[in-house]
């Protein structure tokens, strides 16, 4: 009789140990899930950064190019438009007919402006 209560008293030790055991190896599972989750969601926020950042580089280079093509033609205008009284011209609405001479130099400075621009912002 006394062996039967020893091995019950052996079986209760290794069912408690076993248990203990597969408490913390479930335990372990639960803590890697929750920390791959934990990096998944930060890698996540981080492609989203990253695409927020992407976009608004973009965006920025958008504006840029479409300031700098505006500055490039009011540059072109405003170059036009002081020639006119050096040619006798009289401004007519901000413009004026100006000798072809002078009118292609201002064209080509005004299209390589505008080639400048979208080198530099594209």
């Amino acid at each position: 009789m006394n062996d039967i209560v020893k091995v019950n008293k052996d079986t209760k030790t290794y069912i408690l140990i076993a248990l203990i055991l597969a408490g913390a190896v479930l335990i372990h599972g639960i803590l890697s899930f929750v920390s791959k989750q934990n990096e998944l969601k930060l890698e996540k926020e981080k492609f989203s950064r990253e695409i927020q950042f992407k976009a608004d580089q973009a965006k920025d280079l958008e504006n840029n190019l479409e300031a700098c093509l505006k500055t490039a033609f009011e540059d072109y205008k405003s170059s036009w438009n002081l020639n006119c009284p050096n040619y006798g011209r009289e401004e007519k609405e901000n413009d004026c007919s100006l000798p072809s001479s002078i009118s292609l130099v201002l064209e080509k400075d005004y299209k390589d402006d505008q080639e400048l621009c979208i080198k530099k912002y594209k």
